[in-house]
């Protein structure tokens, strides 16, 4: 359970910095268009050498040979939520400020996280929701609004 907790906090921080990297590179480029592109771009490379990486340690690659056919219709959408994050992110992000646009995004991510457990949608295990974690989200959009506000 430690691994995936530290895998969790270390893509938190990465997102944080990937906010002002992306912001950055909009300024430099001035399109959108252009900079989900470079951003998309330099996933894509990233995971093509995440790739090479595993197949040369590990001497194979299940991942060259999917199973298309076993893929919901929903999981290919996982690109396009991601596109359109990056899009907020580059349009709105250093208008709102760093600590603002990840507390609205980390807020609106957990209400609608507390949702996809409590129905157990999108192959997640379902979670009753509980007034605990309603008490959770309320503490946590509350949050959100102080640091927007100040």
């Amino acid at each position: 359970m430690f691994l995936p907790v530290i895998a969790a906090v270390v893509s938190a921080i990465l997102n944080t910095f990937q906010a002002g990297a992306n912001a950055r590179l909009y300024k430099s480029l001035e399109n959108p268009f252009y900079t989900a592109l470079v951003v998309m771009a330099s996933a894509t490379s990233g995971i093509l050498a995440l790739m090479a990486l595993s197949y040369f340690v590990n001497g194979e690659s299940r991942s060259l040979r999917p199973n298309f056919s076993m893929i919901p219709w929903w999981a290919w959408c996982g690109g396009l939520f991601g596109l359109l994050y990056v899009f907020a992110m580059l349009l709105f992000a250093e208008k709102l400020g760093s600590a603002v646009f990840s507390a609205i995004t980390l807020s609106a991510g957990m209400i609608t996280a507390v949702l996809l457990d409590h129905y157990g949608l999108f192959g997640f295990k379902e979670h009753p929701l509980n007034a605990w974690r309603v008490l959770g989200c309320l503490l946590l959009s509350a949050g959100a609004g102080l640091i927007a506000k100040f």
